[in-house]
C-alpha cells in the first residue's frame, strides 16, 4: 500500500494552496439525493512539481503560496497573479516524512 507522505516549508512556514471558484447552476451531489441550483465549484491550482514533490508525485503539484503572496492572490487581476503558477523551489521545502497518524 502507498505511505502517505507529508510536506511542508522550511521552518513551518504558513502557506495556502492557490485556488479558483467559480459560481455554477446544475445538478450537483450524489444520484440519491441531487441538489439543484447554484453551487460554488472550487478548484486547486497545479503547476510541474519541483524535485522534491516530483520523487514522490511526478504529475503535478499544488500551487503554494507564502503569506507575502496570499492578498494578492485574492485580489489582485490575473495578469499579476499568472506569475505566482510555478512550482515552489526546492530549498524552500523540508524532504516530505511519512504523514502523522
Amino acid at each position: 500500500p502507498k505511505k502517505k507522505k507529508w510536506f511542508r516549508l522550511k521552518e513551518a512556514t504558513p502557506f495556502i494552496f492557490a485556488g479558483i471558484w467559480r459560481p455554477w447552476d446544475g445538478i450537483r451531489g450524489p444520484k440519491t439525493k441531487p441538489v439543484e441550483g447554484g453551487h460554488k465549484l472550487f478548484a486547486f491550482i497545479t503547476t510541474e512539481p519541483n524535485a522534491i514533490v516530483g520523487a514522490i508525485h511526478p504529475k503535478a503539484q499544488p500551487v503554494i503560496l507564502t503569506r507575502e503572496y496570499w492578498r494578492s492572490w485574492l485580489t489582485d487581476p490575473w495578469d499579476k497573479v499568472k506569475g505566482y503558477v510555478l512550482p515552489s523551489p526546492d530549498a524552500d521545502m523540508e524532504k516530505p516524512s511519512d504523514a502523522p497518524r
